[in-house]
């Protein structure tokens, strides 16, 4: 099982996020965190086991509203912070309580 929690943080000011991020297709090593924006831009997240160790990094290659990255080979059992964002900026960051 792989545990994810969310809390709201600071909003870039070019783009903002329409739909709080969410976890999907939470798998045994395997996660999709998903989010909307109010413009088409591109879409990354950070994350790792601690808030301030988030050193893994995935992008999503679509510019698009509807963002939904694949978080992959994760370790089961671990709690995963994470932050969602741009290239340019991060908005949100969490893990599951």
């Amino acid at each position: 099982m792989v545990w994810v929690s969310l809390s709201f943080s600071n909003i870039a000011l070019a783009q903002w996020i329409t739909r709080e991020p969410y976890v999907q297709q939470l798998g045994p090593t395997s996660a999709i965190v998903a989010w909307e924006t109010n413009a088409n831009t591109s879409g990354r997240v950070k994350y790792g086991t601690a808030v301030d160790n988030q050193s893994t990094v995935v992008d999503d290659t679509e510019t698009d509203k509807h963002h939904a990255v694949l978080l992959s080979n994760l370790n089961a059992n671990t709690r995963y912070y994470y932050s969602v964002g741009t290239n340019i900026s991060y908005w949100y960051f969490g893990s599951d309580e």
